[in-house]
């Protein structure tokens, strides 16, 4: 069930983008960016299923880590 729900964030990614107006990407830059977030899911949800809660307390903290990375440096 949760990699269904991979499959369609993957997939629904191109129709947010539509719907808020944005240009569509490429399309070899969406099949590659699509293969890429769909393997971090897989992974993502291996972690959660094996290690609980403590994966996704390391999971939100790497992705909270990552955006005040982002922000300081833009």
């Amino acid at each position: 069930m949760l990699i269904l729900l991979g499959v369609a964030v993957v997939l629904a990614a191109p129709v947010v983008q539509m719907v808020l107006g944005l240009p569509p990407f490429p399309r070899r830059v969406l099949l590659t960016s699509q293969a890429i977030t769909f393997a971090l899911w897989i992974v993502m949800v291996w972690f959660v299923v094996r290690f609980g809660r403590m994966a996704w307390f390391s999971i939100a903290l790497f992705f909270l880590c990552l955006g005040l990375f982002g922000m300081l440096h833009s």
